[in-house]
Order: C-alpha cells, then structure tokens, then sequence
C-alpha cells in the first residue's frame, strides 16, 4: 500500500473563496456578513471618541432644525437662548422674539436644510462653537429656490440644555453644493 497524500482541503465559503482568488465579494454577502456585526456594536461607541458635549449640541442642532422645518416655534424657542443674535444670510439680525415671528409669518418656507462639514470646537465648559455648511431648500412665491451656505453658530448650556445664542450664515457661489 502506497502513502498518498490526503488532497488539499478547499474551502466551501465563497467570500474565503473569493477573497483568496483576488476577487471582491458581492454586496450582498458583505452585508450579510457585516450587519450582525454593525448590529451588536452600540451605536455610542462609533462617537465614543466625541465629548458629550458635541453630541448634545449635534442633537440640539437637528431638533432646532426639525422644529424650523415644521414651523414650530414652540419647540424651536425651547432650543434658542433669550438672548439669541441670529444673523441671516442677507445681513439681517434678529433676536429670539424676531426670529420666531419670522419663521412662523414667512413666505419663504424651508422645505430641508442638510448640515454638511460640521466641525465643532470647545469654548469652555459652557460653550460649542459649530460650523458648517448647509444645503437649503425653500419655497417661496411658488418658487423652489436652492442654495449652499457656511455658518457658525455658538451654543451655551443654559439652565441644563443646549441652547443656540448665535448664529451667522454666508452664502455660497451657486456652484458650491
């Protein structure tokens, strides 16, 4: 009786088999393989690296947005200081009061605006600096009107919560999303 050697075992798997041949896996099996994973990974470990603070203000920022978007000025005076300056990107300033009354009796209705780029910078134990820019969309007098803007907005924790104290926005070239 001959020794022969036991054949090399293969693999049945398709992404080992792939993958040892060079060949990228289809989608559909990455996201099979990876959701479970995505799954069990608390999504407060993909901003463990964030201090709360940035987080509190990224989500006071979204309810202020949320509130502006649905004309509540309700929910969006519980996310401004009383002593807000609100700068519009035509110059004009306004306060808390203003503002509110603005957003409520306008013509102009903002249908989405999308912070893009947003960093944030610590202004002590009290204070956020946020800036960005931010695609916006309104409807005015049957018009759809787009535009691209970079902002910077200062939050202060005030009495427990986040809350805007100032705010300036600069228009953006057309061509810039």
């Amino acid at each position: 009786m001959r020794f022969r050697p036991a054949a090399p075992r293969t693999c049945q798997c398709a992404f080992a088999r792939d993958s040892l041949a060079g060949r990228v896996p289809p989608p559909r099996m990455l996201a099979r393989l990876l959701l479970p994973l995505l799954l069990l990974t608390p999504a407060a470990s993909v901003l463990a690296s964030e201090p709360a603070p940035f987080t509190a203000v990224r989500a006071a920022d979204a309810r202020r947005i949320a509130a502006t978007l649905a004309r509540n000025t309700v929910a969006l005076g519980a996310e401004l200081s009383d002593d807000l300056r609100y700068t519009n990107a035509d110059g004009r300033v306004q306060t808390k009061p203003e503002y509110l009354a603005a957003v409520a009796d306008s013509d102009a209705r903002y249908l989405s605006v999308e912070p893009r780029e947003v960093s944030l910078q610590s202004l002590g134990a009290d204070g956020v600096a946020m800036t960005g820019r931010s695609h916006v969309v309104v409807e005015s007098g049957g018009r759809r009107l787009q535009f691209a803007l970079r902002f910077l907005a200062a939050w202060r924790h005030e009495d427990g919560r986040w809350r805007l104290a100032a705010y300036q926005s600069t228009p953006l070239p057309a061509a810039t999303p």
